[in-house]
């Protein structure tokens, strides 16, 4: 599997900044809060949500462990389904397929998007990709249960984000 190297030629890792269309972001509870912290964009083609890897992220050879990638896929694919959609509903995930396309180095920074496949009365197909830079390093397919909609929340996905600062 090839990794994409954030070693400096004198040895030291570079970190990847966090693109100034990402704003950190507040959300997925405890779990999320732990393993983050997120960062996110919200434009017209719907929400990226990233991290930076760092070195609690890392598996036993050195690149991001592929449950921490799952982790970000899945709430990738559920919330970026909710703004690809408009609609607020909870969409918890009855199935993720996944693809690991390549190695994730330390101080990456990586960011999904969404695509929504098909929208029953019951599910939600969507998939997701999962880049550092223009290299896709995971692919998911999701398939979430459509467990609600709430006709009387608006959509918005401002409240996953931190305040700015002024």
């Amino acid at each position: 599997m090839p990794v994409t190297s954030n070693v400096e030629p004198d040895g030291d890792i570079k970190i990847d900044e966090i693109p100034s269309t990402y704003r950190r972001m507040r959300i997925g509870g405890p779990f999320a809060s732990f393993n983050g912290p997120l960062f996110g964009r919200l434009d017209d083609e719907g929400l990226s949500m990233g991290f930076v890897v760092e070195k609690r992220h890392l598996n036993p050879v050195g690149i991001c462990h592929g449950g921490m990638l799952m982790t970000l896929a899945d709430m990738q694919l559920g919330v970026g389904s909710m703004a690809r959609t408009k609609a607020w509903e909870f969409l918890p995930t009855v199935n993720l397929t996944c693809d690991f396309v390549q190695a994730s180095p330390m101080g990456a920074f990586i960011y999904g998007t969404t695509d929504i496949i098909r929208v029953t009365k019951n599910l939600l197909f969507a998939s997701c990709i999962l880049w550092h830079g223009e290299d896709p390093v995971f692919r998911g397919s999701g398939i979430m249960k459509r467990a609600g909609r709430d006709e009387t929340k608006t959509v918005d996905l401002e409240r996953f984000f931190e305040p700015e600062e002024a």
